[in-house]
């Protein structure tokens, strides 16, 4: 049975095909392997070229262990041996590593975000208008709550006209607003349905970007980091 090394990959693969006849399978060999590639994920388990596929060796062991005769047994163990060679374990180690470095460095990337997120105190839900308003005052940005909705209808987040305070397209396209629904009773009136518009997590980062770029950096306030709008 046909086995290669693909250094670029790092990975043992084997010919599909070629353990389909080794295993000796009756059914028709595309109805197997579509049933033997079903929720596998494409050039992670396994690479189509020219309709040939090359699966990794740990899929294959997999395949094997699923025959239920001598043959699966004797072809698992035969592959069990070349995954742990020394060419095997080298390749384990080297894609052990990589996936390491990958951690690493997305660790390094997030790190600013996650400092300046609890720097400022951004929640993991959705928060007020008025509770956005005291952190930015917090650090640095005095500001009440009524101003900032003004200054949120000015900077054309919220709704300055119809809908009152209610998220613009912009923020909801943005995902910086949600809006809260909740039934209070009014005197006179009964029953009625409010709406008022909640920052989420990513508009806390957002709105707090953009207003705090407005401080000076010898007032102490934490690194800025630009966002770009999509």
């Amino acid at each position: 049975m046909l086995t290669r090394v693909d250094e670029r990959l790092g990975k043992i693969l084997v010919d599909m095909r070629e353990l389909y006849q080794a295993l000796k399978i009756n059914a028709q060999y595309d109805l197997w392997a579509a049933s033997m590639l079903d929720n596998k994920d494409k050039n992670t388990d396994f690479w189509q070229n020219d309709g040939k596929y090359e699966i990794t060796i740990d899929l294959a062991e997999s395949i094997c262990k699923l025959q239920p005769n001598k043959i699966g047994e004797q072809i698992y163990k035969s592959l069990e041996r070349i995954n742990n060679s020394k060419t095997g374990l080298r390749l384990r180690l080297q894609a052990s590593n990589e996936e390491i470095s990958r951690l690493k460095a997305k660790i390094a990337k997030d790190k600013p975000k996650v400092r300046f997120a609890n720097a400022l105190g951004i929640s993991g839900g959705c928060i007020s208008v008025g509770e956005l308003a005291s952190i930015l005052t917090q650090n640095g940005f005095p500001i009440g709550c009524n101003r900032l909705f003004e200054k949120l209808r000015e900077d054309g987040y919220l709704l300055s006209k119809t809908s009152r305070n209610l998220p613009s397209q912009k923020a909801l396209d943005l995902n910086l607003f949600e809006v809260e629904r909740s039934l209070c009773f009014v005197p006179k009136c009964g029953m009625m349905d409010t709406q008022r518009p909640v920052v989420t997590p990513k508009g806390q980062m957002y709105l707090l970007n953009k207003y705090l770029a407005y401080v000076s950096e010898d007032k102490n306030v934490p690194k800025i980091i630009h966002l770009k709008e999509r």
